[in-house]
């Protein structure tokens, strides 16, 4: 698969559109972009805005203690998957999700 960089005045107008309460379909069609993509901005936004939907150049390595941590932090009802990873600093929900179930026993 290709990535492709798009310009920031791009991502604003898919930001602005997305405000505007356009759906995923809508914006799939009018962007030419994928539904998983589509989700991951809107995703991505509702966590950081229009500045997060850059993805991150490389890959973090968390210490087993911060996914304890987060995890924890999870079953406890401290938020759930999108309110942990925004709070952390982890890029996405989908990370705190795949955390909690490798993870989910130990704490």
């Amino acid at each position: 698969m290709l990535s492709k960089d798009y310009s920031a005045e791009f991502k604003q107008r898919f930001a602005d559109r997305y405000a505007d309460g356009a759906t995923i379909t809508m914006l799939q069609h009018e962007f030419g972009l994928t539904k998983s993509t589509v989700k991951l901005w809107r995703e991505r936004i509702d966590q950081g805005g229009v500045g997060a939907i850059d993805r991150p150049r490389k890959n973090n390595r968390y210490p087993q203690e911060f996914k304890l941590r987060v995890v924890g932090a999870y079953l406890r009802g401290e938020g759930d998957y999108k309110a942990l990873a925004l709070e952390h600093g982890v890029r996405n929900s989908a990370q705190i999700r795949d955390l909690y179930r490798l993870f989910g026993h130990a704490c």
